[in-house]
């Protein structure tokens, strides 16, 4: 919602003069080309991705984004045919907010944001690769002019020159390298990748037309209900059969079911395409987006495959409490007792973090919970039991 409101923020102080044309374009430009690709390169490089790496993970991030733009390029060719609307709606439909909203997302969840980082290096480059490419060739000025072998000499063009994925590479290399980043160099570039959202949100919010957007609600419908729900329906359970769990399954909702990226308006306005329809998405899938992902972690929560959503700090500190609970309770209970409480542990399904507050079941270590310092919990043991 703080995301809706900074955009409705926008769309007020230009229609009230506060905010002009020029600023707008501007601050397009600087997203584009500066705010964006600062971002992604300081994302990646402060991460060690050699340490975190899984090829597996990332080439199934790859795959699935790769399927899931193929697929709904060739549906939009036959159902947006002569439209002009086929780049903007493919675009909003695939790209999600993987680099803005994943790292911030997962660290608030997890207190760690490693797998974002897999997950932009297995999603993002290919978001860019195929934007370029799909709003070249399906922009309204290439169905007027120039043959397919310029277009898409323009289109690899546009791949090697595009600052996006110029950041992604710089940030990739300065991680693999393992160099460090020095404090003022990371505050500086901290500082600078926070203009990000802030003013691309703006000025989607200034660039959005009313009465334009009413006239493509349609694709507009079709392409908020595609990212938010369809996508995610479609991937996550073979993400969960392949045995994906907890920060990656939650970094590929994120993939697959965030909102559409603010960058997307950006990127479609410098490549020449109008831009509303894709303003439109980014406001919907906003606006919603807070719904359909406590929806997706509910679900996900609920059949046991991502696990309780405390920061690890906060986790650890709870285990440490109960292990001494649980520690105490067995030391005063006799032989007897003991072998009476077995049958009762082992009568509950391990789970591999526990509530902060509240920790007055019985509770036990197992090894797969105290590889990462967490430890599963117990409710409370019936009356019967020792206490």
């Amino acid at each position: 919602m703080p995301l809706f409101f900074i955009m409705l923020l926008g769309y007020v102080l230009h229609r009230t003069g506060f905010l002009s044309d020029a600023f707008v374009a501007g601050a397009n430009k600087f997203v584009f080309y500066v705010a964006l690709p600062v971002q992604l390169f300081r994302d990646l490089g402060k991460n060690d991705v050699r340490t975190t790496f899984d090829g597996r993970y990332v080439l199934f991030c790859f795959v699935v984004t790769l399927v899931s733009i193929l697929v709904i390029w060739a549906l939009a060719k036959v159902f947006l045919k002569g439209t002009g609307l086929v780049g903007e709606f493919v675009q909003a439909c695939y790209r999600s907010s993987a680099a803005i909203l994943g790292s911030a997302f997962l660290q608030s969840i997890y207190g760690d944001a490693s797998m974002s980082s897999l997950m932009i290096l297995g999603s993002v480059p290919l978001y860019n690769i195929m934007a370029v490419v799909i709003l070249t060739l399906e922009s309204p000025a290439a169905a007027q002019t120039g043959s397919m072998s310029a277009k898409l000499k323009k289109s690899a063009k546009g791949v090697l020159t595009n600052p996006i994925l110029l950041g992604i590479a710089a940030g990739f290399a300065w991680s693999m390298l393992h160099i460090s980043m020095p404090a003022v160099l990371d505050k500086t570039l901290s500082n600078v990748a926070g203009l990000t959202s802030p003013l691309a949100l703006l000025a989607i919010g200034a660039g959005f037309k009313g009465r334009k957007a009413l006239g493509y609600l349609k694709p507009t419908t079709i392409a908020t209900v595609v990212k938010l729900m369809i996508l995610p329906a479609l991937f996550l359970p073979l993400a969960v059969h392949l045995g994906f769990t907890d920060e990656k399954l939650v970094a590929l909702l994120v993939m697959l079911g965030s909102i559409t990226t603010p960058a997307c308006y950006v990127m479609a306005k410098q490549m020449g395409h109008e831009g509303v329809l894709t303003g439109s998405v980014c406001v919907t899938t906003t606006l919603f987006s807070a719904f359909s992902l406590t929806f997706w972690l509910f679900v996900l929560r609920s059949l046991g495959y991502i696990y309780n959503l405390f920061c690890i700090a906060e986790q650890r500190t709870a285990c440490r409490l109960s292990a001494v609970c649980f520690s105490e309770a067995i030391g005063e209970a006799g032989c007897t007792e003991r072998m009476q409480l077995l049958p009762f542990i082992r009568s509950f399904p391990v789970q591999r973090s526990i509530p902060a507050r509240g920790r007055d079941g019985w509770s036990r270590w197992h090894p797969a919970a105290a590889a990462r310092g967490l430890l599963p919990s117990f409710p409370r043991p019936p009356s019967s039991m020792p206490s």
